[in-house]
């Protein structure tokens, strides 16, 4: 902190960018630099800077899962309702990113819907009620591909071990479980990973942020 403030002294500008549009906020909030990010924000650096991405530092924590800093920058000030516009980020909030992340950005998610309820904001309430919505749909979805006579004849095959693998699998978000299957399909297709998600219902035909699918 104390070698920031000696940089915003001698004229260090915070809100400079990379040419994809990045500041040294958007790499502090990544990076999960609480210091760091109240540090620039002291010296002046635009909370609410997007990127090449329309992504903002807030949404950088987010996908990270930094809570700490996500927490920091909403008391800074930093909007969460700002919506990306293009790769990972086209169309979500720092919120979607996180709950994006499953497990891993459930603090996160968590941090973001109690200031939302707290700060109530018309259209964020009503497209977080789509987005719950429609994670509602994928789930319904999921459950019914489990129970459909492919997954289950996949599932009565799995060992027990990858039975219980299956099981905790149905318990995650559709969207996760469908990163999960192109994770294992990109490091090379580990069939019985693979059998496992397509036991616990996930989709083989979903497509990544974009466009691709699994094959």
């Amino acid at each position: 902190p104390a070698a920031g403030r000696g940089r915003r002294a001698a004229g260090t500008d915070p809100a400079a960018a990379t040419g994809s549009g990045t500041t040294a906020l958007h790499y502090a909030a990544a990076e999960g630099h609480e210091e760091a990010v109240g540090a620039l924000a002291e010296g002046g650096a635009d909370l609410d800077k997007a990127d090449d991405d329309g992504a903002t530092p807030l949404m950088w924590a987010a996908f990270h899962d930094h809570s700490g800093v996500v927490r920091r920058l909403l008391e800074l000030g930093a909007d969460h309702t700002a919506v990306g516009t293009r790769e990972v980020c086209e169309g979500k909030t720092a919120l979607e990113l996180a709950e994006e992340q499953g497990e891993y950005g459930e603090e996160t998610a968590a941090v973001l819907r109690e200031w939302a309820a707290s700060h109530p904001d018309e259209e964020y309430d009503a497209r977080v009620a789509a987005y719950d919505e429609e994670q509602n749909r994928q789930a319904e979805e999921q459950a019914a591909r489990a129970a459909g006579p492919k997954a289950a004849a996949m599932y009565e095959a799995l060992s027990e071990e990858d039975k219980a693998k299956a099981d905790e699998a149905r318990g995650r978000p559709a969207a996760e479980n469908e990163e999960a299957l192109r994770g294992v399909v990109a490091k090379g297709g580990e069939t019985a990973e693979v059998r496992v998600l397509l036991a616990a219902g996930t989709d083989p035909d979903a497509a990544d942020a974009f466009g691709r699918g699994f094959l």
